[in-house]
């Protein structure tokens, strides 16, 4: 019995070292800006997650999750001069890897840590005409702590999603690993060629042009998240620079359907050479049926005299069904408008389908989607970009 007991504790210190040696682990800052579309966060992916529960010791229940995702694609892209294919990790949903902790003390309050690495290794969003293998890199996506209580809600600490990460990108569509209103991420830095003209390095880019102002992304920041009220809840956020944000999430599963939205409200943030408060929002919505819409919306309000202000619409129809015992199959067709991005009176219009089949004995999605750019600008012309990309999605 002494034995069992110095066993137990053995166990449970080393489960206690191995996360205080995550959450003491030093990040580098970051600046995100609004002009470079940051990888979104995989959290509402990451359910298929690997436990060890430590314990029970002194009442109180260890447990380490591990966690991951590779979302692996071949690109093409037509620009109507070259065609250029790339081999690619999907910036979508991108390859990444963490680990959590969690202690309950007692049934209201849970403490947890989290360390996430993103594996950027050939991104999509980062590819141009010239460049099929941009620089590789350890992304410290997350590095934090949080302490949570069903009557007082959530506060978190550390690197991670601020309020409004997220707030624009709702989506219950089922093709969000390959398509949703971030259009960017796939050939975002692709450029608009002109007719009979060679030279394009001083032309708008992908991302230049197209941009779902998802708020203040993943910074190092303070956060608190009020507990779900009828499926609302209330988040706010503050990060360096007296910089902050707001915003107002809703989740509920009804009878005959499910809704998933958010709207927030951020700090001055830069687009191209706009700076300005962004306020965006997004729904989503499931029919029992099978079929979704999702509906996502933008502005920056530009503060400098003479800029006009940037915004974005974006639509999403889906259906999904299981037509096969393997898995569903998710069906979509989306479109995008956006003005003033690059410059005043820019209009980006994009159109795309996409398909996903799901394995799920394997944990694997493969998927497939078409897209087409374009950029309409007074007194210049310029070529649409056609970009089609297959690819696997596994999950663990």
């Amino acid at each position: 019995m002494h034995g069992c007991k110095k066993y137990v504790i053995a166990r449970y210190l080393l489960g206690l070292l191995i996360v205080s040696s995550s959450v003491c682990a030093k990040t580098t800052e970051t600046k995100t800006l609004v002009h470079r579309h940051v990888p979104r966060t995989a959290e509402r992916k990451t359910s298929h997650t690997s436990a060890l529960t430590f314990g029970p010791f002194f009442n109180n229940q260890l447990k380490f999750f591990f966690y991951g995702q590779f979302n692996q694609a071949v690109l093409y892209a037509n620009d109507q001069h070259v065609r250029n294919v790339f081999f690619t990790t999907n910036d979508s949903f991108p390859s990444l890897v963490g680990v959590s902790g969690e202690i309950q003390p007692n049934k209201d309050f849970t403490i947890g840590a989290r360390v996430e690495l993103g594996l950027e290794v050939n991104a999509s969003g980062a590819m141009t005409q010239d460049d099929h293998t941009p620089s590789d890199s350890l992304d410290k996506r997350r590095v934090e702590m949080y302490f949570q209580s069903k009557q007082w809600g959530k506060f978190w600490i550390g690197k991670g999603s601020t309020a409004s990460d997220n707030s624009a990108e709702s989506d219950l569509s089922g093709t969000d690993m390959v398509m949703y209103a971030g259009i960017a991420d796939l050939g975002g830095e692709l450029y608009f060629r002109t007719p009979h003209v060679h030279a394009y390095s001083e032309n708008p880019q992908v991302e230049d042009v197209f941009n779902d102002l998802d708020g203040l992304g993943r910074e190092k920041r303070i956060r608190y998240d009020t507990p779900q009220f009828h499926g609302f809840s209330l988040s706010t956020s503050a990060i360096k620079h007296n910089e902050g944000d707001v915003a107002l999430t809703y989740n509920k599963k009804m009878d005959s359907m499910t809704v998933l939205g958010a709207v927030a409200y951020t700090s001055p943030s830069e687009l191209n050479d706009a700076v300005g408060n962004i306020i965006d929002g997004s729904i989503s919505v499931l029919l029992h049926n099978g079929l979704s819409g999702t509906f996502s919306t933008g502005k920056l309000n530009a503060h400098r005299p003479g800029r006009d202000n940037p915004h974005y619409s974006y639509c999403k129809l889906g259906y999904q069904r299981a037509f096969w015992t393997v898995g569903k199959t998710f069906l979509s067709v989306d479109y995008e408008r956006s003005k003033h991005y690059a410059q005043n009176n820019d209009v980006g219009k994009a159109y795309g389908v996409a398909v996903v089949q799901k394995v799920n004995s394997w944990h694997t999605s493969f998927y497939i989607q078409y897209r087409r750019f374009m950029l309409d600008r007074s007194n210049e012309n310029f070529d649409h970009i056609d970009a089609a990309v297959i690819g696997v999605f596994l999950q663990f």
